[in-house]
């Protein structure tokens, strides 16, 4: 993929689960800047495209397992992450 940076948020009770999100993308080459917990819980997965970076969108929903339609542009052109993920319970660590 193309470069770009990542957080990655658990939004589930599931401990360890951004961790192994950030494992199984990091192996397919992606960036993640950070990992943490959100705010709330989070019965779907869900990416935050925040450049409208279509192409490096799909492969990372791609790499994840998630379908498209869990992706949700917001753009915001200052901010320094490409990609917010929100892990919900749907999310299935490989």
């Amino acid at each position: 993929p193309e470069p770009g940076k990542i957080v990655i948020q658990n939004g589930t009770q599931t401990k360890g689960l951004a961790a192994s999100a950030q494992a199984q993308i990091q192996s397919r080459g992606f960036t993640v800047t950070r990992i943490e917990n959100a705010t709330g819980d989070y019965k779907k997965t869900v990416i935050v495209d925040y450049h409208g970076r279509k192409a490096y969108i799909q492969q990372l929903a791609a790499a994840l397992g998630v379908p498209i339609t869990a992706v949700t542009t917001k753009l915001e052109p200052a901010n320094a992450i490409d990609a917010l993920i929100i892990l919900g319970d749907d999310f299935k660590a490989p």
